[in-house]
């Protein structure tokens, strides 16, 4: 999940503690069985479920959690459900993904980000309300400017003045248009899934999730144990050495300028699950962005590694 959720707990005032984390599985994805399970405990406690979050285009692999399944056990348990679909949202404009984000449909709420893939300033969310009554639960008014029948959204906001940053969103829905995003975002998952068969293709280069759509992880491995990963006998201290050599690949590339890619640590990978590993993560959202770009950074990481 994003640590937006934590911010959250404490804006809300539950507390850190009441926001409960369920385990995924391999894939990086929401463990269904795990929440039921989870759901059954809070209940034993007498505990109120106030939400379940399914999560659609997740941070570090942009995995897609199984939403129908979840917006089910959501419905047994009598809770809002709310997806997180702040990346991966737009994936509706594409006929050939949209299929992915099966199950949205039945959410509560859904969080939608337009500085991701969208293509707008930063800072431009959505929150899109099933029943858009509900946001009169926290709506505050005053004499002078949010008056009861005023149009004012700031009166069901956090913020109450704020700027007109909806009307580039309102502008790219026009001009580029539903057509115009759908080429967008297929060309997107198209070179993420060059990417990956270019990993595949090089040995010192091991890929630690099949990408869902354009977000990308996976790991340099030192020439000594490129054996051992293949036939999947790699030890805890060998994964330990190859984690501070991708730490230091990373810092590497950032600091030589040529190119980059960020970095993070997933505990779910081709390995299974519980086995955290430093992994290098691309996000391939620049339209810009070509195959021959692509090889470049492959090809620089290569020569970094070499030097190091």
């Amino acid at each position: 999940m994003h640590y937006s959720f934590d911010k959250a707990a404490d804006l809300l005032g539950i507390g850190r503690r009441n926001l409960i984390k369920v385990p995924t599985d391999r894939y990086n994805r929401l463990d269904v069985a795990a929440l039921r399970a989870t759901i059954a405990e809070c209940k034993l406690k007498r505990q109120l479920i106030i939400a379940i979050v399914g999560v659609a285009g997740t941070t570090e692999t942009g995995s897609i959690e199984p939403l129908p399944e979840i917006a089910e056990v959501a419905r047994e348990a009598g809770a809002h459900f709310h997806v997180d679909a702040a990346w991966a949202g737009p994936l509706l404009f594409s006929r050939r993904h949209k299929h992915q984000l099966a199950g949205i449909e039945h959410a509560d709420s859904v969080t939608i980000d337009g500085h991701k893939q969208l293509y707008v300033p930063m800072g431009l969310g959505m929150c899109i309300l099933r029943g858009p009554q509900l946001a009169k639960s926290i709506e505050k008014e005053a004499r002078y400017i949010a008056r009861p029948n005023s149009v004012d959204l700031g009166k069901r906001a956090l913020e109450g003045s704020r700027p007109g940053t909806v009307l580039f969103l309102h502008a790219a829905l026009h001009i580029i248009g539903h057509s115009g995003y759908e080429v967008l975002l297929d060309d997107g998952v198209r070179k993420t899934k060059y990417l990956a068969e270019s990993i595949l293709s090089r040995p010192e280069f091991e890929l630690l999730l099949e990408p869902t759509i354009n977000i990308l992880v996976y790991r340099y491995l030192p020439e000594r144990y490129r054996q051992r990963a293949a036939s999947r006998e790699l030890t805890d201290s060998d994964n330990q050495a190859i984690d501070d050599f991708n730490v230091r690949l990373q810092k590497a590339q950032r600091e030589a300028g040529y190119s980059f890619v960020s970095r993070t640590v997933i505990s779910s990978t081709r390995y299974g699950t519980g086995k955290p590993m430093v992994a290098l993560r691309v996000v391939i959202a620049n339209p810009l962005t070509t195959e021959a770009d692509i090889d470049e950074v492959l090809l620089d990481q290569l020569e970094i590694a070499a030097r190091l």
